[in-house]
C-alpha cells in the first residue's frame, strides 16, 4: 500500500511539512519554548519534521527517474519508530495529560497534537516504503524514551528551581520518582511504547502483503 508517483508524494509530503511546521511554530510560541522542548512528543515532532524535510529532498532527486514509480523514502526503522512515539505520545495527551490538566489545553496545543498525531501516520501509510522493519527495531527504539526519562531526572538535579508551568519538575505526572505508583506506572509506560513499536512493525508487514495465507508470521 504505497502511492506509486513521485510528483504526487513529493507535494503530499511537503504539503504535510508546512502544516507541521505551522503549527509547531504557534504552538511554541504559547508559552515558555524550554518547557515545551522538554515534552516527549515535542521531542519526537521535531525529529519528524527533520527527517521528512531531508526525505523531500530525496524525494525531489529521485524525480530525475520519472514521475512513476515510488518515491525515495526514509530510513524505515528509524522513521517507523518516531511516527510510532509521535503516535503514542499524542495519543497519550488526548488520553491522560489533557484530562488530568498537566498538559496545556489551548487550541494551539490541540492542534498540535491532532496534527502531530495524524499526519506522520498518514504520510507513512500513503508513501513510505512496507515490511521493510524488523521485530528487533521495536525494542531497539526503546534506546530513546529510556534516555528521555532519564534526561528528565537529571535536569530537575541540575535545575532544581526551573519549574515547569504544570508545577512540577518533570513534564508528566508519572514521571515523578516521588510519587506512589511510579515503578508500576514506569513499567507499564515501557510496555505500552513498546507494544506500539510491535504493532507498527506488524501493521508495516501487513501493508506490505507479507502475510498472506499460507505465510507464517515470526514474532522474532
Amino acid at each position: 500500500m504505497v502511492i506509486r508517483n513521485r510528483l504526487i508524494a513529493l507535494l503530499g509530503r511537503i504539503t504535510i511539512l508546512v502544516g507541521l511546521f505551522v503549527v509547531a511554530y504557534f504552538y511554541l510560541l504559547n508559552g515558555p519554548a524550554w518547557a515545551y522542548l522538554l515534552q516527549f512528543e515535542t521531542e519526537c515532532a521535531i525529529i519528524y519534521m527533520v527527517i521528512l524535510t531531508f526525505v523531500i529532498i530525496f524525494n525531489a532527486i529521485d524525480l530525475r527517474r520519472g514521475i512513476h514509480g515510488i518515491a525515495a523514502g526514509p530510513v524505515m526503522p528509524i522513521s517507523l519508530m518516531i511516527v510510532s512515539f509521535c503516535f503514542i505520545s499524542n495519543v497519550g495527551y488526548f488520553v491522560y495529560t489533557l484530562p488530568a490538566g498537566a498538559a496545556p489545553s489551548s487550541l494551539d496545543s490541540i492542534i498540535f497534537h491532532a496534527f502531530f498525531l495524524a499526519l506522520p501516520v498518514l504520510e507513512w501509510l500513503l508513501f513510505d516504503i512496507k515490511g521493510t522493519v524488523r521485530w528487533y527495531s521495536a525494542f531497539s527504539a526503546m534506546i530513546y524514551p529510556i534516555f528521555y526519562v532519564i534526561f528528565c531526572g537529571f535536569r530537575s538535579l541540575i535545575w532544581p528551581n526551573a519549574v515547569l508551568p504544570n508545577g512540577s519538575m518533570y513534564p508528566y505526572p508519572y514521571l515523578e520518582p516521588a510519587w506512589g505508583p511510579f515503578v508500576g506506572w514506569a513499567i507499564l509506560t515501557f510496555l505500552l511504547v513498546y507494544g506500539v513499536n510491535v504493532l507498527f512493525i506488524f501493521l508495516n508487514n501487513l501493508l506490505s502483503g507479507k502475510y498472506r495465507f499460507g505465510n507464517e508470521i515470526n514474532p522474532f
